[in-house]
């Protein structure tokens, strides 16, 4: 088989949902908070913590950014966030029937980006910094609410962002319930879960005004990224035949596995890593994807004692 296979939705969303109770008591935690932006990644990530924990032992954060520059929101250099987005955050929290907060961090954003900027003279560069600036901020916040009140933090990454090095260090959770989910799978998780129809078939996007959708980013979609990752890594087809497989031009997919290379490089990508806690608890991954994960059990072990002794 050259496309990545079906997957038992009900079986994958069991196992997260599993992982997490499980992780969430031998932590001694108790409950979790995850950061919604108004996605589909974020929302799954929420029903799967409230279904293993129970909506009051989960509690959801929205921390939208509005920072013009120079008073001109079509500026390239402003970063603001959606108001849809801000609305479909607010409906996936009330619709989960979990406690959240609003907090705008526009103020604290704008003071690093102040104090700590080189410049404009790259926009593009710096747009991109600032984004980036804005997932931290929001990772640092979401944390310290949790050691405040002796909860864990979610991470909101699925494996596709992880196999491509779209994730670039912008930020870290205690464990990832969709870390070993590919985007393409975490659609029907979603829509297994009861997550509102709205969030799952809006097309996924930054959540900054002015920016394009992540297909048109990547240019190609979810399904064509999901697949040609399977056939590089596990059948390692030739561009060629990926291109004919996925129908995508040749030189797109030249692109992609560069950008596989390269971008596993800049996120500090490693199969062990950001997973490290999922993927001994996904055993069907391994038979469908021919056992890659096996090499590094032993590893997650030793360094989650590590980490959490």
């Amino acid at each position: 088989m050259e496309n990545l296979p079906s997957q038992n939705i009900k079986e994958i969303t069991n196992e997260c949902v599993d992982f997490i109770r499980t992780r969430t008591e031998e932590l001694g935690a108790k409950g979790i908070i995850v950061s919604l932006s108004g996605g589909i990644d974020s929302a799954t990530t929420l029903y799967l913590c409230k279904d293993a924990l129970g909506p009051k032992k989960v509690y959801a954060l929205l921390m939208p950014c509005h920072i013009w520059s120079d008073e001109d929101p079509s500026d390239e250099d402003s970063l603001i966030t959606l108001e849809s987005e801000t609305e479909d955050g607010l409906l996936t929290a009330r619709t989960a029937g979990v406690g959240y907060s609003l907090i705008d961090i526009s103020n604290e954003v704008s003071q690093y980006i102040d104090k700590f900027s080189f410049g404009r003279e790259n926009s593009v560069l710096k747009k991109k910094a600032d984004g980036f600036l804005v997932q931290r901020a929001r990772c640092i916040i979401q944390n310290y609410y949790a050691d405040q009140i002796e909860y864990i933090t979610a991470g909101t990454d699925n494996y596709t962002e992880w196999a491509y090095g779209f994730v670039q260090g912008t930020g870290f959770a205690t464990i990832y319930p969709t870390g070993a989910m590919f985007k393409s799978v975490l659609f029907d998780v979603a829509k297994h879960l009861g997550v509102p129809d709205k969030i799952i078939k809006k097309a996924p996007h930054s959540g900054f005004v002015g920016d394009s959708t992540d297909e048109k980013i990547y240019g190609a979609t979810i399904r064509q990224l999901d697949d040609l990752y399977y056939m590089y890594m596990w059948h390692e087809k030739s561009p060629k035949e990926m291109s004919e497989i996925t129908k995508l031009p040749l030189a797109k997919v030249k692109d992609l596995i560069k950008n596989i290379k390269i971008g596993h490089k800049l996120s500090g990508y490693d199969p062990s890593w950001p997973q490290l806690e999922i993927h001994s608890q996904f055993p069907h991954l391994e038979e469908i994807l021919g056992g890659p994960f096996k090499p590094y059990r032993s590893e997650f072990k030793e360094a989650l004692g590590q980490i959490h002794s």
